[in-house]
């Protein structure tokens, strides 16, 4: 009895050492992974306190630095708030850790129009924002054509003229514009997509459909081009910053391309635009939007400058405005670190 009560007692302890060398083993190897998540991580985000700094564009939202391998700023995330069309813009701006170039956006928040300025959410828009120089200063998609005098006479003839770019649907406008005894007397207005197929006939065959009811984009087309016609000008449709006019009856879509067109063919007809015109009318561009120190800045050399969406000139300057404030907002932080 004696030799089986020693046993227990041996066996026992024997259990009771075991199990504090687990527990303090545990206890050990937790110690070392606690101390590991306490590292940095790379591509980790940390907030910066932007209430720190006083007076803080209001369009500032947050801020953050995203680390690298050593846990260093390897550059930083912005988010901003802004005015669009419909309501407020929220853009996520990614920046270089030296904050002069913009690696990439996304647009997390917007309240802009179908087909128009909910544009600036497609690839074709937020691409043109991937690792580039800033400032990013905005330019017009076609200039406009300046219209001969009122009075000057129209040659007999048809004309047309081609976008010198795709919209951000991927179709390039077309128009054939026919002048008789010196009026117009036939609008044709078309787009060809990337195979070359038109959207009349797309939007005639039901291909190309923008809503379920209302006027399909060709009955549109051909409305405005009717209308035209009647008055024998564009003035009257006064078109908005999105591009839509309320002068023709049944037409939602915008005319921007539409107008231009029109215009570039009357020039033609008119015979008044010089070979130096047409140069300054491929290069033209005009800046938008933008500080006063970041138009310099793009004048000395650095900065990009991209395309607007067409018809939705609101919607695309409140995306570099909202570009412009992230950016300057960095470069003042980057100022206090110095």
């Amino acid at each position: 009895m004696k030799d089986n009560g020693w046993k227990g007692i041996i066996t026992l302890v024997i259990v009771t050492v075991i199990a504090f060398g687990v527990i303090l083993g545990a206890n050990y190897f937790g110690r070392g992974t606690d101390k590991e998540t306490e590292q940095s991580v790379a591509g980790e985000q940390k907030e910066i306190d932007i209430n720190s700094f006083g007076n803080v564009d209001p369009a500032i939202q947050s801020a953050y630095r995203i680390l690298d391998e050593q846990g260093n700023a390897g550059g930083y995330k912005v988010v901003t708030k802004t005015k669009g069309y419909g309501g407020d813009l929220l853009l996520e701006l990614v920046f270089d850790k030296n904050g002069d170039t913009i690696t990439r956006m996304e647009v997390l928040e917007h309240n802009e129009t179908e087909g128009l300025g909910a544009l600036i959410k497609e690839p074709a828009f937020l691409e043109q924002f991937k690792n580039v120089p800033l400032p990013v200063t905005l330019k017009n998609a076609a200039a406009e054509p300046e219209l001969p005098a009122e009075g000057a006479a129209f040659e007999d003839g048809t004309y047309t003229v081609e976008a010198d770019q795709p919209d951000y649907n991927g179709y390039r406008n077309t128009m054939k514009l026919t002048i008789t005894d010196g009026k117009m007397t036939e609008i044709i207005w078309d787009a060809l997509d990337a195979e070359g197929k038109s959207k009349r006939v797309l939007s005639d065959n039901g291909e190309y459909v923008m809503t379920e009811s209302g006027p399909t984009w060709k009955e549109q087309a051909e409305a405005l081009a009717a209308a035209v016609i009647e008055n024998q000008s564009t003035d009257f449709l006064s078109p908005d910053d999105q591009g839509k006019t309320d002068a023709v009856a049944g037409v939602s879509i915008s005319i921007t391309d539409f107008v231009t067109l029109v215009k570039q063919c009357l020039v033609q007809a008119a015979g008044t635009q010089t070979e130096d015109a047409r140069t300054a009318d491929a290069a033209g561009s005009a800046d938008l939007t933008g500080s006063a120190d970041a138009a310099g800045s793009a004048d000395s050399g650095r900065g990009t400058t991209v395309d607007g969406v067409s018809g939705a000139t609101i919607s695309s300057r409140a995306v570099i405005e909202g570009i412009d404030k992230g950016y300057t907002f960095i470069k003042n932080y980057l100022g206090t670190l110095s």
